[in-house]
């Protein structure tokens, strides 16, 4: 595998779940559906565990070519989920600025 696989698998992807199942908490409640961001304990493990991915990966990206680049990426993403417009209509807001303190 190459190092920006290396970098981006599994932290990039999981990041990538979660965020998405964050936003898509009410609708996975209303079909009945898993939904990652409901299994942890509480939104404050939640937000330890979007740290703990992102902190891996920004480690990871030290070992690429212009690593900020990279962050900048993971950063782009972490921005599309959290300020999607099914974050307000859950009233998410509060949260969604938290988890991106622990992004940014």
């Amino acid at each position: 595998m190459s190092a920006a696989y290396d970098a981006y698998f599994p932290e990039v992807a999981a990041l990538h779940v979660l965020l998405d199942a964050f936003i898509d908490q009410a609708e996975d409640a209303a079909f009945g559906e898993l939904n990652f961001a409901a299994v942890y304990d509480g939104p404050h493990r939640f937000r330890e565990r979007v740290r703990e991915l992102t902190a891996t990966a920004a480690a990871k990206f030290d070992d690429l070519p212009t690593p900020e680049h990279h962050l900048f990426v993971l950063r782009a993403m972490a921005l599309f989920y959290l300020t999607h417009p099914k974050v307000y209509e859950q009233n998410l807001d509060a949260e969604a600025q938290r988890l991106l303190a622990g992004i940014a």
